[in-house]
């Protein structure tokens, strides 16, 4: 039986890496392939979880959306 890739977005909703992200503020390396599973940005994700503070993200050199 096949087990499902979980990507690393997708493994930060687990209940005990978000206990280990709590009361922290976190930055966040990315780009615009960083997804979860349901095409949600990483940065979006991270920012839901609860009592976890995402207070920088670092991008590449044409920005976060390529846009640049």
């Amino acid at each position: 039986m096949r087990q499902p890739v979980r990507i690393g977005g997708d493994r930060a909703n687990q209940h005990r890496q978000c206990a280990a992200l709590a009361g922290r503020r976190v930055g966040l390396l990315c780009h615009p392939a960083s997804v979860t599973r349901d095409l949600e940005h990483a940065a979006d994700a991270i920012r839901r979880l609860r009592r976890v503070r995402l207070t920088a993200l670092f991008a590449p050199e044409h920005g976060l959306v390529g846009a640049a």
